[in-house]
């Protein structure tokens, strides 16, 4: 299910590499209005996020900007959205007057839960009002390299896993037979 998701992420993004870069505006460097994705840049081609830190403090803005990048970057490969909708109306009428009273509510959440390797923070553009921007990057050569490590490694560590369980089911074994004096 994993490689399935993870070859659907490789196939949009590669359709997402021919996307055109956007204009800069307002002095800032254009990957900081562009948004999270897949594009050909001069860092090469690649995945790459934005994220923003506005604390006061600037460790902390640095560190909401780079941990808001990574969430985006983790956002680009996956995201669970939950959504709830609810609208009623109601309606009070004495023998003159009517009142109308009308309640919405619109409840988003979203889990995003991806392990993210190879990507690093390559760009950080301040404004003028203090806010940091901080740019991520994984590159596209290194994610498919990544990509069939942790494949690799998801088949050993299956197989290591089931080797141990094979041997404490051995273990169990042995020992209910000397209980039972056998």
């Amino acid at each position: 299910m994993r490689f399935a998701k993870t070859l659907t992420v490789m196939a949009t993004a590669g359709m997402m590499l021919a996307c055109a870069a956007a204009p800069a505006t307002g002095g800032a460097p254009s990957w900081v209005h562009r948004g999270g994705g897949a594009y050909d840049a001069p860092n090469g081609k690649g995945f790459y996020a934005v994220g923003i830190g506005t604390s006061k403090d600037k460790i902390m803005r640095r560190t909401q900007s780079h941990n808001e990048a990574f969430k985006e970057m983790a956002s680009i490969f996956g995201k669970h959205v939950t959504n709830l909708y609810k609208s009623s109306r109601e309606s009070v009428t004495d023998t003159e007057n009517e009142n109308v009273e009308a309640y919405t509510a619109d409840i988003t959440k979203s889990l995003v839960d991806v392990k993210l390797v190879g990507v690093n923070i390559i760009n950080h553009y301040e404004g003028k009002d203090g806010t940091l921007y901080s740019l991520a990057y994984l590159n596209l050569d290194a994610f498919g390299d990544n990509l069939q490590k942790m494949n690799e490694l998801d088949k050993r560590a299956a197989a290591a896993i089931r080797a141990r369980a094979e041997s404490n089911f051995e273990d169990l074994n042995a020992e209910l037979e000397k209980a039972r004096g056998n």
